[in-house]
């Protein structure tokens, strides 16, 4: 059984709707157990994965991300168990500073042994009609089939206003040669 590791930063994928404003609040550890319920219900690959979770200190949507959550986001990287452990980690990452977090990292972890992918969502994983879901179960499904080590950002377009789902695409990090 592939073991994959689980970090939560923040972001719509890790949101939930405030009852009170109606405003996304991230709140990773409430959200972060429905794409592992998600993935166990949907995937042919389903037993063939074991999930562990980080929770970061501070949880944060993309727009307040900043370089106290990336340095501990790094740390979890450069611990050697990180990559002996695991077949591959997913980072759950707001859309909004995902191009930057996944440029430094891609620099960073250049020649990191293990597949990582940043996986976001449009809207909150309660919402029907979000496509975390699909980011993440593809992703799992990628590194169980044993893609490549690199950085990836994998992400299903919407392509319309009634929220139609587009293809869905692998962007490299980094290069690796």
């Amino acid at each position: 059984m592939d073991k994959l590791l689980l970090i939560f930063t923040g972001g719509t994928i890790c949101s939930s709707p405030d009852s009170e404003n109606g405003k996304n609040q991230s709140n990773a550890k409430k959200t972060g157990s429905l794409l592992e319920e998600n993935f166990k219900n949907n995937s042919i690959y389903k037993n063939k994965v074991k999930f562990d979770s980080i929770y970061l200190k501070q949880d944060v949507l993309s727009e307040n991300m900043n370089f106290c959550v990336l340095n501990e986001l790094i740390k979890i990287f450069k611990k050697p168990s990180t990559k002996t452990k695991y077949k591959g980690v997913l980072v759950m990452h707001g859309t909004d500073t995902l191009a930057y977090t996944s440029s430094i990292l891609s620099i960073l972890l250049a020649g990191y042994n293990i597949p990582i992918f940043l996986v976001s969502a449009h809207l909150h994983l309660k919402d029907k009609l979000t496509n975390g879901f699909t980011n993440f179960n593809l992703a799992v499904e990628l590194i169980i089939k044993g893609v490549k080590p690199n950085v990836y950002v994998l992400y299903q377009n919407v392509i319309n206003a009634n929220y139609d789902m587009g293809n869905t695409y692998i962007h490299l990090g980094y290069k690796n040669y």
